[in-house]
């Protein structure tokens, strides 16, 4: 794991960035484009991945108040978006930011391993909200706004559930950010998974524990591997004031999409 860390790190020198990928301003392109750079900028990379014959279907899981949604309603303008959001006021800016928006359907649940209800942590920060509670020892490596003030039960869907329950075959690209529920989440999508019938997943990892009992990234990335998902690329190293790495964003995509937008391209020139 030394060596994972250190390498990881030095892409750190390139692609660190305080602020996480909602923050950046990235414009639309199309696969081929001769300027693009890839490994640079998550949105890019995923426009370039995704292709798709009809409406590109997107799960945003851990939407907060949309701007994500923002983003991917921008990126793919044919998408048909669905948000999940379990917090009842986060949710309440997040339907009102989008009401009208056909393409665009809310849910107010946290997606996790069952359908039923939940126990959720609601935090100070709302972005920083959670299924599990925080450490309950070592250093603080989040920030000081997100302790827990309040616990409350919230509606909880399965990705298999969901996409049976609603005639989904196929999502495109599927979105996570669910402050260390990640692992949870995607053992709710086995079914989905073991099809590939995810093109691309984008999700948050950690590299040190935020959360009580959280999975990080080699065990996301040990999961994935288990249904032929492969890491893509990583970007928006966070990194803590004494050098420790925190989180970041990392695309996995499955064997079709290496040999679909990869493989196709000339070996290395070194």
């Amino acid at each position: 794991m030394s060596q994972l860390t250190n390498a990881i790190r030095s892409l750190g020198s390139r692609f660190w960035s305080r602020s996480q990928t909602s923050q950046r301003q990235t414009q639309p392109f199309h696969a081929g484009t001769p300027d693009r750079k890839p490994g640079r900028d998550a949105y890019a990379d995923q426009r370039a991945l995704v292709r798709s014959d009809g409406p590109t279907v997107i799960f945003d899981v851990g939407a907060n108040v949309g701007n994500t949604v923002q983003r991917y309603r921008e990126l793919f303008p044919d998408g048909i978006i669905h948000a999940f959001e379990p917090d009842p006021a986060t949710f309440a800016r997040l339907e009102a930011r989008f009401h009208g928006d056909s393409r665009v359907h809310p849910t107010r649940a946290v997606v996790s391993d069952f359908t039923g209800t939940k126990r959720f942590h609601v935090n100070g920060d709302p972005a920083t909200s959670s299924l599990l509670p925080r450490p309950r020892s070592g250093r603080r490596y989040y920030n000081r706004r997100g302790v827990t003030v309040a616990e409350i039960d919230v509606p909880s869907t399965s990705l298999d559930d969901f996409c049976l329950a609603h005639r989904i075959d196929h999502i495109e690209v599927l979105k996570l950010d669910v402050q260390g529920g990640e692992l949870l989440t995607l053992e709710g999508a086995t079914r989905l998974l073991s099809r590939t019938a995810v093109t691309l997943i984008y999700s948050e990892v950690e590299f040190i524990a935020l959360y009580e009992g959280q999975p990080l990234f080699h065990d996301i990335c040990r999961f994935l591997e288990g249904f032929q998902y492969s890491l893509y690329g990583i970007y928006d190293l966070v990194i803590a004031a004494n050098g420790q790495l925190r989180f970041a964003n990392a695309v996995f995509i499955p064997p079709r999409v290496r040999e679909e937008s990869l493989d196709r391209f000339e070996p290395e020139p070194y």
